[in-house]
C-alpha cells in the first residue's frame, strides 16, 4: 500500500526476490487486500490517499496485532515516527534512496 511514485518500483524489486506482490491503491483498499489475503509483510506509507498509514496501522493491528508491518516514507517526521510507534509499528524508515540500487 503505497504512494503512485512508489508502487511500481517497490513491487518489482521484491518480485525479482522470489516475493509474491499486491499493491492496494489507498488505505481502504489495503485494509481490503489484507482481509482477504493475509500477507507475511506489509510495507505501507504514512501518506496515502483518504486514509492515512497511520490509520491504517490501526486498523490492521485491530485484526492481526502480529501482523509484520514495513512503513516508509520520503516525507517522514519526528511526530509521525512517533506515532508509529505508539500505534504498534517498531521500525520507520524516512529515507527511501536507502533502498535504491
Amino acid at each position: 500500500m503505497m504512494k503512485k511514485t512508489s508502487r511500481f518500483r517497490w513491487p518489482r524489486w521484491l518480485e525479482d526476490e522470489g516475493y509474491q506482490v499486491y499493491v492496494a491503491n489507498d488505505g481502504q483498499a489495503g485494509i481490503e487486500k489484507f482481509i482477504n489475503i493475509k500477507p507475511d509483510a506489509i510495507f505501507l506509507d504514512i501518506w496515502l490517499p483518504g486514509m492515512d498509514g497511520l490509520e491504517v496501522i490501526k486498523h490492521i493491528l485491530a485484526i492481526d496485532p502480529l501482523q509484520i508491518i514495513i512503513m516508509i516514507s520520503g516525507h517522514g517526521s519526528v511526530s509521525a515516527a512517533v506515532s508509529a510507534l505508539k500505534a504498534g509499528h517498531m521500525i520507520t524508515w524516512k529515507n527511501r534512496s536507502a533502498w535504491t540500487r
